[in-house]
């Protein structure tokens, strides 16, 4: 009798601790869609992230049949993350966890790396490896991108990488011109300047130097090096998340616009001369997250726009002083000169819904009136744009998103005339300018090569 009252004692524990503790439970599941061989990222272990009140982040192993187990969870609600490599998860996958075990959890996975669909774009030439930030000098059109070395993409995020990196020129016939060092990274967001009129290029880079031992850290700092790979100046200051040259022609007035995300800044939005000079900062414009500059207005200088988390997007001068008229609940992928008049799109924003697996591609005047909008069906939920940059001599916008795909809208017609998907969601993409009369041609950097592609429209 002792015995089966003890039984009957455990059962009615199941799942709890120790009198006086709160009840606890196992949630165990699959992520399935993924690659035949998972693996994690960088090096890194094969890991999912489960988060939410009232549990800190607690991470799992992930064994090879995609199968996962976590242990003592407490009642809440709770949403998964994964750490795989080539893979974006298809949506936000929330559970909640009440007075029971939870088990059979699926975790969809989109593979970002396999290209299943490919319309109206050519391969015109491909360079192997591994590849980051591209960026195009607007003085001869040449694209320089951002190598780093092979141990910066296969370590540990938290590794120490030694390698030096790489920018190399490259030209419209993807050969590579010449290349400079840099210090060592493993991802870059680089851009040209021309500062003061001089037709020699300055590197704009910064988003992931790599720890080298050398205190203090600097990798999200803003650098600037020559046409050799020397650091000419480098700016520090906490949460910097985007910049870009401010851009008034042939050559930009000695400025860079950055925005910083740093959650003790209140401006948000700087600018920065050619010798890296804080030249004005905004007031009450922190949580920052991107910034543009052209100008879309027509009125012979340029007018930078930044998006924030609290004050949504606005529009500047040059001088960093608020103009009115542009929407703030617009997400802004990029903006372009158009001539004043002409009825077409110079700003051009996205929108998606929590809930929804498209996102609305729109562009708008200088002012904020819609000129047209195209939908862009989605394999995350929910969709997620990465980037937008028009074409040098053609109306072609391309839009990179995370889940892998990348789109070329013509911008008169308002329709998609060339895609591609499976171009992995670190990917950036450039446009290299044709000489005399020659259609551009769509560069994209994914994870494993560097490709050129023909727009062939039907």
């Amino acid at each position: 009798m002792l015995l089966a009252l003890a039984v009957a004692t455990l059962s009615a524990l199941h799942a709890q601790s120790t009198s006086g503790q709160a009840p606890t439970y196992t949630v165990s599941g699959q992520v399935i869609g993924g690659p035949p061989v998972l693996q994690g990222l960088n090096g890194g272990g094969l890991t999912i992230l489960l988060s939410g009140p009232p549990l800190p982040d607690l991470r799992s192993p992930i064994k090879p049949d995609g199968s996962f187990e976590f242990l003592n969870v407490p009642p809440g609600s709770y949403a998964f993350t994964t750490f795989i490599h080539a893979t974006w998860q298809q949506s936000i996958t929330r559970i909640v966890v009440a007075d029971k075990d939870v088990i059979g959890v699926k975790v969809p996975l989109v593979q970002t790396e396999v290209v299943t669909r490919q319309q109206n774009l050519e391969v015109a030439w491909s360079l192997p490896g591994k590849w980051s930030g591209l960026a195009r000098s607007v003085t001869d059109g040449t694209i320089y991108a951002a190598a780093p070395n092979t141990d910066a993409v296969s370590s540990p995020a938290f590794a120490r990488v030694t390698l030096a990196g790489r920018i190399r020129e490259i030209d419209y016939d993807g050969k590579i011109r010449r290349e400079f060092s840099v210090p060592p990274f493993r991802g870059l967001t680089i851009s040209v300047a021309h500062f003061s009129g001089s037709s020699a290029p300055v590197i704009l880079a910064f988003g992931g130097f790599a720890d080298t031992g050398v205190r203090p850290v600097t990798g999200a700092d803003l650098h600037a090096f020559d046409a050799n790979g020397r650091l000419l100046w480098r700016y520090a200051t906490p949460g910097i998340q985007d910049f870009v040259v401010v851009d008034s022609g042939e050559q930009n007035q000695d400025r860079v616009a950055i925005v910083c995300d740093a959650f003790t800044a209140t401006n948000g939005l700087q600018a920065l001369d050619g010798s890296g000079a804080v030249v004005w900062k905004t007031e009450n414009f922190g949580l920052a997250r991107r910034v543009f500059s052209g100008d879309v207005r027509g009125t012979g200088a340029p007018q930078i726009i930044a998006t924030s988390r609290t004050a949504g997007t606005r529009i500047f001068d040059e001088k960093g002083s608020p103009l009115p008229g542009l929407d703030p609940s617009i997400s802004v992928l990029s903006v372009a000169k158009v001539p004043l008049g002409d009825g077409g799109a110079s700003i051009f924003g996205w929108i998606g819904g929590a809930n929804e697996s498209r996102a609305t591609i729109t562009g708008l005047s200088g002012f904020g009136e819609r000129r047209w909008s195209v939908q862009l069906p989605s394999k995350i939920t929910p969709p997620s744009v990465d980037k937008g940059l028009l074409a040098w001599g053609r109306p072609w916008l391309a839009v990179a998103m995370r889940d892998g795909q990348v789109s070329v809208i013509d911008t008169q017609r308002g329709i998609v005339v060339a895609s591609i998907d499976g171009q992995s969601w670190f990917q950036d993409i450039a446009w290299i300018e044709g000489k005399n009369g020659v259609p551009p041609r769509l560069m994209i950097s994914s994870k494993g090569s560097l490709r050129a592609y023909n727009v062939v429209v039907r």
